[in-house]
């Protein structure tokens, strides 16, 4: 399993830098959206109703869990799910 997150709202400038400054973050792989917040992109296509929102897209490319927000129970309700997928999280590749 890889982690992936997609940035529908910062300006790439700005999401590099952060990306820089947050390198507990390298075990994921992030992308940006260029339909941006508005709803043109990945938060139409997936029926995001709230940030963040995250998915547990299993082996066979089926939506297997999503947790919309933020709280702090949401993390171990994610590793959970996780788990009955029952797939590790790999390191993306490096370029």
């Amino acid at each position: 399993m890889v982690a992936l997150a997609v940035s529908v709202g910062d300006r790439p400038k700005t999401f590099d830098a952060w990306l820089r400054k947050h390198t507990q973050y390298d075990h994921i792989q992030f992308a940006l959206d260029p339909g941006g917040i508005d709803g043109k992109g990945s938060n139409r296509s997936y029926q995001v109703g709230g940030l963040p929102t995250r998915f547990l897209i299993d082996p066979t490319g089926k939506i297997s869990a999503s947790f919309m927000g933020y709280d702090n129970h949401s993390d171990a309700r994610f590793l959970e799910a996780m788990k009955v997928i029952d797939s590790p999280l790999v390191s993306p590749p490096t370029p």
